[in-house]
């Protein structure tokens, strides 16, 4: 089974991606500059963004209604990787933060 990713964003890290991505089996890849409207979530598994371009929090707010996707973001100037995935839980009492690491 494919995995499907997205690439948001024309940042030069993710066009180098892009590039190495594509000829790998198992694999689709499309792209989306930001601004170009929405693709639609449902289509992927997994949407990388580079944070220089796409701020965390504001891929999170795009991303956060489509609780399957992996989030992964990129920060190509200090050669990290952040992966946010899958379940969005409601904070009502401190306690619930203590239930998320189950």
């Amino acid at each position: 089974m494919a995995q499907n990713i997205l690439l948001h964003g024309n940042s030069i890290f993710l066009n180098g991606l892009a590039a190495w991505l594509q000829p790998q089996p198992g694999l689709t890849v499309r792209r989306q500059l930001p601004g170009n409207g929405p693709l639609p979530p449902d289509d992927f598994d997994t949407v990388i963004v580079d944070i220089y371009e796409t701020p965390i929090a504001e891929a999170l707010a795009r991303f956060e209604a489509y609780p399957h996707l992996t989030l992964v973001a990129v920060d190509a100037r200090l050669d990290t990787v952040i992966v946010l995935s899958g379940q969005v839980y409601r904070l009502h009492a401190l306690i619930d933060v203590l239930h998320c690491l189950d």
